[in-house]
């Protein structure tokens, strides 16, 4: 179709395109609409509002459309929709008029060709495609990025950054596979107290200059933004999502909150709102009361009590007093390393994953005499410690209260209660 000076168009979209050629060299077309919509339709039109509205059909024949001059009047001059999701052979060159009251799908842009006035619509370069992220809590809190690599990518590296520290893995390593969709993962931890932290990813060649990121709505962006608090918000609103899981992400958040609030006043005697949360009770508490163990001749270091790294994921420190030279210490048949601390030393259990906060782990130490010493421990012994104490602080006090109720929610999340 080729439309010369002097043909009048109307109509609730002016001209729509699905498939063939368009040319307007001049006329009038109008679209009488009062707002811009689109619709799939597999055999009609699709598009209101729009003087010219192109949207390939679902057969996919190729489209053309020249829009070198005339009067388009509507909400948008133009209008391109991938109604259908199939978008490909669609050439379209306007007008630097036309294309600036224009909608485009997401992942395109107009570019200026080689005649002057003239721009044309190209599909955005991108080097990754990044589907979402989602949370993993086995052990340390993990954001895990979904990637995929478009054949004949130049993308070499992905870096994951927040609050001054950051994480860059080859696009060829990725932490793991996500099952059922073949995805790349890529792995960042946050801390407790950085919940609502944005982790910043970003992609590079292998000379460092920085690439483009497709997300999944098909818009290009120079960084893909993503916190543990936006997986909250959208398995919140997600009317899909069990009410276990929702349970469960809204614990964690407030967990974040007042272990954020924990990191920033350690000492302080007011709760997070200046509202005190409600503690366990006792009699459940004391299930988790450390229980030791000597053979009669055991000679080598003594159970000194024990403590929680909250900042890296949640890992228990376990303290003994003494020699422990020619000692070993194990934990569920792993060997742990003592590490010298002041005039103490202690055994570390690393990055307890949630739904083993309340388990009682027990460390065997051998005296290199046959002699042994045993020691149950567990996250929740120090929150028991911790809320038994007169002297720590009320903030310190409140996490502890918020980490036994995240440890309860992700119980019952993934089936432990």
């Amino acid at each position: 179709i080729t439309v010369n000076n002097g043909a009048v168009v109307k109509g609730d979209s002016g001209i729509e395109v699905r498939a063939g050629s368009l040319t307007v060299n001049g006329g009038t077309i109008t679209a009488t609409a009062e707002s811009y919509s689109y619709t799939a339709n597999g055999s009609g039109t699709t598009t209101r509002g729009a003087a010219i509205a192109i949207a390939q059909h679902t057969t996919a024949l190729s489209v053309n459309a020249t829009l070198n001059g005339g009067t388009l009047v509507g909400t948008e001059k133009i209008g391109v929709t991938d109604v259908n999701s199939n978008m490909s052979n669609v050439a379209v060159v306007a007008t630097e008029s036309f294309t600036q009251n224009s909608s485009i799908p997401a992942g395109y842009k107009w570019v200026e060709t080689e005649t002057a006035g003239k721009y044309e619509l190209v599909a955005e370069p991108f080097a990754i495609h990044v589907h979402g992220a989602s949370l993993v809590t086995e052990g340390k809190i993990i954001i895990r990025f979904g990637v995929t690599v478009p054949e004949g990518s130049n993308a070499e590296k992905i870096t994951m950054s927040l609050n001054g520290r950051s994480r860059t893995v080859s696009v060829n390593s990725p932490d793991t596979v996500i099952s059922g969709y073949g995805y790349a993962a890529f792995d960042f931890a946050v801390y407790a107290n950085e919940m609502d932290g944005v982790v910043q990813l970003t992609v590079e060649d292998a000379e460092g200059n920085a690439l483009k990121i497709q997300r999944n709505d098909l818009s290009v962006v120079d960084v893909y933004e993503y916190s543990v608090n936006t997986y909250i918000e959208n398995q919140t609103n997600n009317q899909g999502a069990a009410q276990k899981l929702k349970n469960f992400v809204a614990v964690m958040k407030t967990y974040g909150e007042y272990s954020k609030y924990y990191f920033e006043n350690r000492t302080a005697e007011i709760s997070l709102d200046d509202t005190t949360p409600e503690a366990p009770d006792d009699n459940i508490l004391n299930d988790f009361i450390a229980e030791k163990h000597y053979d009669g001749g055991y000679s080598g270091p003594q159970y000194a009590g024990g403590s929680l790294a909250l900042v890296d994921g949640t890992s228990i420190m376990v303290y003994f007093t003494g020699d422990v030279e020619g000692c070993t210490f194990t934990c569920e048949g792993n060997e742990l390393t003592p590490v010298k601390n002041g005039s103490y030393y202690y055994v570390l259990i690393d990055n307890v994953a949630a739904r083993n906060l309340d388990k009682m782990y027990t460390i065997t130490v051998s005296d290199g005499y046959g002699n042994t010493h045993t020691v149950t421990y567990s996250a929740m012994t120090y929150v028991r410690t911790v809320l038994n104490s007169e002297t720590t602080s009320r903030s310190l006090k409140d996490v502890c209260i918020k980490l036994y109720d995240y440890a309860v929610a992700a119980n019952a999340f993934f089936g432990n209660d």
